[in-house]
């Protein structure tokens, strides 16, 4: 599951931010941007 794969140590950038995305928080993706 997603919440799962944030568990692990070997975060993907990509999958955080289609993660955040699709719970809208688009807020949290501005600053993975930074």
């Amino acid at each position: 599951s997603d919440l799962e794969s944030l568990k692990t140590p070997t975060l993907d950038k990509e999958k955080l931010k289609t993660f955040f995305q699709s719970l809208g928080f688009k807020s949290l993706i501005e600053k993975l941007e930074k």
